[in-house]
């Protein structure tokens, strides 16, 4: 009897296996493996995550008070903007010093801040008119206890518009003013502030006493904000465009700032009239080193730039497929493995396995191709601390270029053409351009189409219309050709003007394609420097320029930032071939395991 049961035991289960081999047969045998069913991520729809470059425009329109604070800005930027220029302090060996300077007299002399060349390794002094080529100047000045020099520029240099000053004694608390400076070709800072009281040396804080004597009858003219490293030796001037006093020192980074009166420039330009040219081998005896710091307190440097590049793009782009809208799915084939005998007696019955067959590309369950994350948002704080960082830098610290450059490259690949993505940032963004008179000196980083520009000079006013909310935005370079664009602007609030705000921009960037791979082509920044100029020959150059890229990409390699150390390494290898820096960076890319 048990033989018998055992028979049709063995009988059923044989007739089970048959059946499902028969299944697998009749409804094909390839499959995806279990447990990888994409899953649409919630409010993830095609008609949310269009691009919006191609989405209609649905702004609110410019109001009469929107578009009369873009024009008087507008008009008043034009028609100071071409009296600035650029000052560069050339030093052996070392970087060269920059600072803003302002044309004061119609025959060229120009007004600047002492420290800035203030350096026992100066060598030569440039001007760089807004657009224009670098002319060489000669020192006419100096006054180490105004912090003043007045130079004069060598032939060739056009002086476009003289500045004219306002006595002290007219100038009253509570006027309106901006502050104005383009320390570096990549760089403007504008700053709308106010006039807080006048000061004598005896009156000002206690704090930059201490850290630099000042000796002098003059007086400063305190205003709530606008004094830093980007705006020193630039203009303070009121409505009608007439100087009130020469950005010059701050107690520290947030802190009510000081303009030496009009008086002493004045006074200064007297002096400078008719006088002999002063060697500079006089300015570097009586040369001190860190006056910008004793002056306007302790600045944003470069490693803190380079500190606050790592993360934004991987908080943008979807985590499971690292922005490239497509993974890797494995393709498994159903096989019947027939019944086999294990031991005398004992046999095993078939069953039905999963074998590989191969791998295909699908699209993303995450983010359904968008290529965004589900929180885009998240990134909005990483950006707003890069654009923070790059509008105070201090331009004359180590590498500062390299820093700038590379902080915008950071917000620049992560302007995506995404409507999801601009929505988050500008829903973001929101609270703090309805309330700008709150949020003076906060970053902001939002998306909204370009509505005018206007060019003043090397200079751009640009008026965005940012979710229906108007924006006035002032950026370095004529970019007329962002009118009508889509653009992602990052920068801070530096004013308002009847309620519209207006932004200092680090970077204003027309959106593209979401792309983990995406390069920018925007030219690197380079502080000029004149055609025939013979301090350094063409070799130390090229070794100079190796040696900074060396250093840079080490910088990256240990920040663990290994794709923007590889780009760095292997422009080095392509620039300077025949360097030594070359050979040690192919190394370093093989260490990578990026030598190919």
């Amino acid at each position: 009897m048990l033989v018998g049961i055992w028979r049709a035991c063995s009988a059923f289960l044989f007739a089970v296996c048959v059946l499902v081999f028969l299944e697998a047969t009749a409804c094909g045998q390839t499959r995806v493996r279990p447990g990888r069913t994409p899953a649409t991520r919630p409010g993830r729809t095609p008609a949310t995550s269009q691009p919006i470059s191609r989405m209609a425009y649905e702004g609110a329109g410019l109001s009469q008070q929107d578009r009369k604070a873009f024009d008087e800005i507008g008009g008043l930027l034009g028609k100071v903007a071409t009296g600035l220029v650029t000052v560069i302090a050339e030093n052996k060996g070392e970087a060269p010093s920059t600072a803003t300077g302002i044309v004061v007299d119609a025959g060229g002399l120009i007004a600047t801040s002492w420290h800035t060349l203030s350096s026992r390794l100066l060598t030569d002094i440039l001007v760089v008119p807004p657009g224009g080529r670098p002319v060489r100047a000669s020192l006419l000045a100096v006054d180490e206890k105004l912090d003043l020099v007045i130079l004069k520029p060598e032939a060739g240099f056009v002086v476009a518009h003289v500045f004219s000053g306002v006595p002290s004694d007219n100038v009253r608390q509570g006027t309106s003013a901006l502050t104005v400076g383009c320390p570096v070709p990549p760089r403007l800072s504008v700053f709308q502030t106010a006039v807080r009281g006048q000061r004598t040396v005896a009156e000002l804080p206690k704090a930059i006493g201490e850290r630099f004597p000042l000796r002098h009858a003059y007086k400063y003219i305190e205003v709530e904000d606008g004094v830093c490293y980007g705006t020193v030796g630039g203009p303070l001037f009121d409505d009608s465009g007439n100087v009130l006093g020469l950005c010059a020192l701050r107690e520290d980074e947030g802190k009510p700032g000081f303009a030496i009166e009009w008086k002493a420039i004045a006074d200064m330009v007297a002096k400078a009239r008719g006088a002999q040219q002063i060697p500079l081998a006089n300015l570097r005896d009586s040369a001190s080193e860190g006056i910008a710091r004793k002056l306007l307190g302790v600045p944003v440097i470069t490693d803190q730039v380079y500190g606050s590049l790592r993360g934004p793009k991987c908080m943008v782009l979807c985590r499971t497929c690292g922005g490239y809208a497509t993974v890797k799915e494995e393709i498994y084939e159903d096989r019947y493995e027939p019944p086999r005998q294990i031991a005398p007696g004992i046999t095993m019955p078939g069953k039905t396995v999963q074998v590989f067959v191969k791998a295909i590309q699908v699209t993303c369950p995450e983010c359904q191709g968008g290529r965004i994350t589900a929180n885009p948002g998240d990134a909005y704080d990483a950006l707003c601390e890069i654009a923070s960082r790059l509008v105070n830098l201090d331009q004359n610290c180590w590498k500062a270029g390299g820093a700038w450059d590379d902080g915008c490259d950071a917000l620049e690949r992560t302007a995506f053409d995404d409507a999801i993505y601009a929505e988050a940032l500008n829903s973001k963004a929101g609270d703090v351009l309805a309330a700008p008179e709150n949020n003076r000196g906060k970053p902001v980083v939002f998306f909204g189409e370009v509505s005018e520009v206007r060019i003043a000079g090397d200079f751009s006013l640009l008026l965005v219309n940012a979710s229906g909310r108007t924006v006035v935005v002032f950026y370095r370079g004529a970019v007329d050709k962002l009118k009508q664009a889509q653009c992602q602007v990052a920068g801070i609030i530096s004013g308002v003007e009847s309620s519209t705000p207006l932004v200092l921009a680090a970077m204003v960037t027309p959106v593209h394609a979401p792309n983990p791979a995406y390069k920018s082509i925007r030219p690197r920044s380079r502080v000029p420097r004149l055609a025939s100029a013979q301090n350094h020959s063409a070799t130390s150059q090229e070794s100079n320029s190796a040696a900074d890229l060396l250093r840079m990409a080490k910088m990256y390699v240990q920040g663990k930032l290994r794709t923007r150390a590889i780009e760095v390494l292997r422009d080095l290898v392509a620039d300077y071939p025949k360097s030594e820096e070359a050979e040690e960076a192919k190394d370093l890319l093989k260490d990578l395991g990026a030598e190919k």
